[in-house]
């Protein structure tokens, strides 16, 4: 008759020659690979909806967050956001900020002006698209929000996933994060 026969290696980690752990268990199914630079989970979120404010202050883009539980507090975290379109109902500047938790990261220096991760200026109908890419060191394992929030100090009314006065189209704008494993 056939029989099946199947082994099982049971081990916590891994060394070369030289007595370096090359990767290594928590017991719990959670791997980490020691010097390998790899990516370990990816999380994002996708906003299908228009939105649109005339705050002056950093605001919260509703529905553009995303969460993820670093497997290490040495685990690096890729924050990604792309804005699908954003436009103005007349020209204005405009910034946006990520936020880890309640704290703002990736920002400029402010120097005489408003410290920010991405900004700029835009002519109203413009309809433009905007991404950035920012690495965190957010030294936990604890559950972890990232968001992003916008700001308009001309206070003119601000869209995004939306052209003013064009709502022939509609995009998407995204938000994701992939941790770096140590």
């Amino acid at each position: 008759g056939n029989s099946s026969m199947s082994s099982i290696l049971k081990v916590d980690q891994l060394q070369d020659s030289g007595g370096n752990n090359l990767v290594t268990s928590n017991g719990s199914g959670v791997i980490t690979a020691a010097g390998f630079g790899k990516m370990g989970q990816v999380k994002q979120t996708v906003m299908d909806d228009d939105f649109s404010t005339t705050s002056t202050s950093f605001t919260d883009v509703t529905g553009l967050s995303v969460s993820i539980t670093p497997s290490s507090t040495s685990s690096k975290v890729m924050v990604e956001f792309h804005i699908g379109t954003h436009d103005m109902t007349s020209a204005g500047d405009f910034a946006y900020q990520i936020v880890r938790g309640s704290t703002a990261i990736g920002l400029g220096n402010g120097d005489g002006g408003t410290a920010c991760t991405v900004g700029g200026t835009i002519t109203q109908d413009r309809g433009e698209g905007i991404s950035m890419k920012f690495l965190d060191n957010p030294a936990t394992s604890s559950s972890t929000t990232y968001k992003i929030q916008v700001r308009t100090p001309s206070g003119n009314q601000f869209f995004i996933n939306t052209r003013d006065g064009n709502s022939n189209y509609h995009t998407i704008s995204t938000i994701t994060v992939t941790e770096i494993l140590p």
